[in-house]
């Protein structure tokens, strides 16, 4: 399955941590296993494995009026309909909340993989929600 982790970077962060995990272990487990961010940047970077592929949205954090930033967010979301699109993604999971409201109005708008929102942790246990496209 062709499955794809959502965070906004890779700031040193326990969301940020999960999500590399997840992909690689999905990708341990055969699945075909992808992390998108809206930019590059953060540590944590270096410990993704190389059987995850990885995408940057090219997404630098900007400033300017509200309508500047409404553009700006759906640019965002056409730079992440297009991946979904050109790596046929059928499973997106997100994290953190500008991340989760990118996916949510991406899937919304039409996307064609199933959106997952945000996966949390509550002591040793993880919870999710999911919801079919």
């Amino acid at each position: 399955m062709r499955m794809a982790q959502l965070v906004e970077t890779l700031d040193a962060g326990g969301a940020e941590a999960l999500a590399v995990d997840i992909a690689g272990a999905l990708a341990a487990r055969g699945h075909d296993s992808h992390l998108a961010v809206a930019r590059r940047d953060g540590p944590f970077l270096d410990r993704l494995s190389p059987t995850v592929a990885f995408h940057d949205l090219n997404r630098p954090r900007r400033d300017g009026n509200q309508a500047y930033r409404i553009l700006y967010f759906l640019e965002t979301c056409r730079r992440l309909e297009s991946l979904l699109c050109a790596q046929r993604i059928e499973v997106l999971q997100t994290h953190l909340p500008k991340a989760n409201f990118l996916g949510l109005v991406t899937w919304l708008g039409g996307a064609s993989a199933r959106f997952i929102p945000p996966c949390t942790t509550t002591g040793s246990s993880i919870t999710a929600t999911a919801r079919d496209g």
